[in-house]
């Protein structure tokens, strides 16, 4: 989400002539370019501009100097967060159904109090569901059981044992667990294979699937002497937990999922500019980092909505990503860099009006045109995937705005007692290093009659009042060729009275141009400094405090 204000600085960081900071007032300063012979001088206004003062001012610039180079960093952490699950599905597993029951009778009568018919050794595999071409080789589990249900209808009592040399615990041995199932009588049981290993074989038609051995031992009901074929231990077994794993090795198939989320520009201080800005070599940068080793395809899509105009779609080429391949160093990161020169209309996007917002749609891609039956993946619990967005902005740009704000105007004390103006004049003094032209309007306002009182031009039409300082071939302002600008803005006795008496606000509208250049280059050095100075003359009646 970008709430940066301060944005607002690569746009119209030449309105500091409204709102840069004012140093002490000093006569001193100005007679050097102003004489006041008469008349009542106000206060006098002595300031500058640089980029520097944007820096200095917040404490989270986005602004980055690094000698004479200027460059504007927007970033946005974690647009894009994804985690196993979206990598990944193991959907729960069903039961299967199981019968122990011999072809025909046994006689018992001779064996001893615990036996074991060895025809009823009962070897079985287990097909795990899986779906889009997931072939599974090992997971190790976090809390997983194999649930079983026996209905024994035998007449004699028994120990199940369940075995598998496909299931092995910390310590490499295989799974043997007993159950103990009664004669005529139901049981529910759950092995816990918490925190084991699962290593999965491949049945003809390349399933994964889990060898399970089940061996009955009888205990002896003295009351009877065989085992009839018309009985049997019938069994419901299956896998609960297999999608809760520690780690997964194996290949998790071909997906291709979209996501979207929403980029929202929130810069409120924009909302007086009007007319078109385009940055000239803007980048937009993606870095990620994720810990899956699975080879990752990802195509993004950026649509920048804007109330008051067209959309503009975004659409860079597909991209695959860097991922590890060893699962013991699972980390990886990377940079996905954008000029114009790999999408032709990023400036487009990065451009002003500034969008309301910016919809990201991602789509990620799975392996692609890997071989599913030998590529292989891994995935651990806590396997996740970022990504990160930043805009790089070197300070070239071509520009026709025009910013337009409305300040309240200061009450005049002792305003009864001047009778009559003969004149006030606005004196100024600027040297602008901007490579930009500035026109400058005045609008006296009057909120009561909710009219414009009278209009104050502080530059004939059709010229600017400050021109844009001279460049060379590469962009860069000649220095030796600034030039100042002094002058006085003279008030007739209509706008003085109506200024004072009549104007309750001033609305100022600048037109700030990249004028008969494509685009110019901001470095860190360039100035704008400026001094004012006001004088009136006037016929008062009483003291003046």
């Amino acid at each position: 989400m970008l709430t940066k204000n301060n944005i607002i600085w690569f746009l119209i960081f030449m309105f500091a002539i409204f709102s840069c900071k004012k140093d002490e007032f000093s006569f001193d300063d100005l007679s050097r370019h102003i004489d006041i012979d008469y008349g009542l001088a106000a206060p006098l206004i002595v300031g500058s501009f640089s980029l520097s003062d944007l820096t200095d001012a917040q404490d989270d610039s986005i602004l980055v100097i690094n000698g004479d180079t200027v460059k504007l960093y927007i970033r946005s952490d974690s647009i894009l967060n994804l985690g196993v699950d979206d990598f990944l599905n193991i959907p729960e597993q069903d039961v299967v159904p199981y019968y122990i029951s011999p072809e025909a009778d046994i006689d018992v009568s001779l064996m001893p109090d615990n036996f074991i018919i060895t025809e009823l050794i009962k070897d079985t595999a287990y097909t795990v569901d899986l779906e889009n071409g997931v072939r599974l080789d090992s997971v190790v589990l976090n809390e997983a059981y194999i649930t079983l249900y026996a209905d024994n209808t035998f007449r004699h009592s028994a120990d199940l044992i369940i075995s598998s040399d496909n299931i092995k615990d910390a310590f490499g041995n295989s799974l043997n667990e007993t159950v103990f199932v009664g004669s005529g009588s139901v049981t529910n049981e759950q092995i816990d294979i918490s925190g084991r290993k699962v290593i999965f074989d491949r049945d003809a038609n390349w399933n994964t699937q889990i060898a399970l051995n089940f061996t009955p031992v009888f205990y002896k009901n003295p009351s009877f002497n065989t085992v009839d074929a018309d009985n049997s231990i019938s069994l419901e077994f299956g896998f609960d937990g297999l999608n809760d794993f520690q780690a997964l090795f194996g290949f998790v198939g071909f997906l291709d999922t979209g996501y979207d989320t929403t980029l929202s520009f929130e810069i409120e201080n924009l909302y007086n500019l009007t007319g078109s800005f385009n940055a000239t070599n803007p980048k937009l940068i993606l870095e990620y980092d994720h810990s899956v080793g699975i080879k990752l395809d990802a195509d993004f899509l950026f649509n920048a909505f804007h109330s008051d105009g067209p959309d503009v779609i975004i659409d860079p080429p597909n991209t695959t990503l860097v991922y590890s391949d060893d699962y013991l160093n699972p980390y990886s990161e990377g940079t996905i860099e954008y000029t114009n020169a790999t999408v032709t209309n990023l400036d487009e996007l990065i451009a002003f009006p500034v969008p309301d917002s910016v919809g990201l749609t991602a789509a990620v891609l799975t392996n692609v045109g890997l071989d599913s039956t030998t590529a292989q993946n891994f995935v651990n619990d806590d396997s996740e995937f970022n990504l990160s967005f930043e805009i790089e902005l070197p300070l070239e740009f071509s520009a026709d705005l025009t910013y337009k704000d409305t300040v309240s105007l200061p009450g005049f004390e002792d305003i009864e007692e001047l009778v009559y103006i003969d004149y006030a004049n606005l004196h100024y003094w600027f040297t602008n290093e901007f490579p930009l032209g500035f026109d400058i309007k005045v609008y006296l306002y009057d909120s009561a009659s909710v009219e414009v009182v009278d209009t104050i031009f502080l530059n004939d039409v059709g010229e600017f009042f400050l021109t844009p300082a001279p460049v060379d071939e590469d962009g860069v302002v000649i220095q030796e060729q600034v030039q100042e600008l002094h002058g006085v803005a003279n008030l007739d006795s209509d706008q003085t009275d109506n200024l004072i008496r009549n104007a309750s606000h001033m609305i100022i509208e600048a037109k700030i141009q990249t004028y008969e250049v494509a685009s110019v280059k901001i470095l860190s050095y360039y100035e704008l400094l400026f001094q004012f100075g006001l004088e009136m003359k006037g016929r008062y009646e009483g003291e003046l405090e």
